[in-house]
């Protein structure tokens, strides 16, 4: 009958920040979204441009393809994201100006060098964080993002092993870890996990579904 903060020793802090997710087709539409959440008293806010994951994707019609290649009606062009992604913040941050908090989800998109090229692109921007900037096997790679940026690196949606977040916190090459409680191995290993994150100056966002 316990809640869980209880069982892992009582409260430590009298609340916990929460984000809001806004998106929209266009800028307009992310623009208004914004607002919304603001005005709900969201502080941080992930802005996300056109089909989830934001940016870069276009109408197949539009993409150099095979004549053969599988049906579908959007692709995703990294040069197109590149682009989309910091004139979207550029934007942002002309309307709401330097105060307002944002976050951006890359969803594993990138090549690591797209991943590298985003991070240094949106320094001007400050963000709050850039989440999952690179897929699980291409950790190596935060070493060099640290070395020639300075955006905050949230990583960890996909782990499912400490061999993974292990070196990404221990070399301080992340700011967030964004593991999944339930493909972390639960309460107990995840514990662990922001005890480890705190020892070393890393904060936890965990990412979590409505399905938990």
């Amino acid at each position: 009958g316990m809640p869980v903060y209880r069982l892992l020793g009582g409260p430590c802090r009298p609340a916990v920040p929460c984000y809001a997710h806004a998106s929209g087709r266009d800028i307009s539409e992310l623009t208004e979204s914004i607002i919304r959440y603001r005005e709900e008293g969201y502080s941080v806010v992930r802005c996300q441009l056109g089909s989830y994951g934001g940016g870069g994707f276009i109408p197949a019609d539009q993409a150099k393809r095979p004549t053969n290649a599988w049906p579908t009606k959007v692709i995703f062009d990294e040069e197109a994201y590149l682009e989309a992604i910091p004139n979207m913040f550029e934007q942002l941050r002309g309307h709401f100006g330097p105060d307002a908090k944002f976050t951006h989800d890359v969803h594993e998109h990138l090549s690591p060098q797209g991943a590298v090229m985003l991070s240094k692109r949106l320094e001007p921007y400050r963000l709050f964080f850039l989440e999952d900037v690179l897929p699980p096997e291409q950790i190596a790679w935060f070493r060099s993002i640290r070395q020639q940026s300075t955006t905050p690196q949230a990583m960890g949606e996909l782990f499912t092993s400490p061999h993974e977040w292990i070196p990404l916190i221990q070399e301080r090459l992340i700011d967030y870890i964004r593991v999944r409680v339930s493909k972390g191995g639960g309460i107990s290993a995840c514990r662990k996990l922001a005890a480890f994150a705190e020892a070393h100056g890393v904060r936890t966002a965990w990412q979590e579904g409505g399905d938990n």
